[in-house]
């Protein structure tokens, strides 16, 4: 897409680098990047939620990829990627819906807190690294 200078949406887990030189990439592009970052409190909950999916037809991925994975994501978004994004969002998804916890319009280092007690959990879990 890049490429082709074609707007485009991606997902991924972010917890490895290899988007690091997509978005600098687009950046460099001219593109607009909007980051949204969906979490949960613990690894198993991601796990149970993964089983949900499988008993309704989806793909499983191993429980110790999922906690591997876990807390090396939260940071990646924070530390690396985050300040690659023209905006970003950060919603808890402990209930039925995602609830808005903080986000960041232009590439200011402040950003707005819209609920302090779902970013404490996101910041107990970018300290357990």
């Amino acid at each position: 897409m890049l490429h082709k200078n074609m707007s485009f949406c991606l997902e991924s887990t972010l917890s490895g680098k290899y988007l690091v030189r997509v978005l600098q990439s687009a950046r460099e592009q001219g593109y607009f990047i909007r980051m949204i970052y969906v979490f949960l409190e613990t690894p198993e909950q991601c796990i149970q939620r993964i089983e949900v999916r499988v008993r309704s037809g989806g793909h499983f991925i191993p429980p110790e990829d999922v906690r591997r994975r876990f807390y090396r994501s939260a940071k990646n978004f924070w530390d690396i990627y985050r300040p690659l994004a023209d905006e970003w969002f950060l919603y808890y998804n402990a209930g039925d819906s995602s609830e808005p916890v903080a986000f960041s319009v232009g590439h200011d280092v402040s950003y707005t807190i819209e609920d302090e007690l779902s970013l404490a959990i996101f910041r107990k879990i970018l300290s357990a690294l």
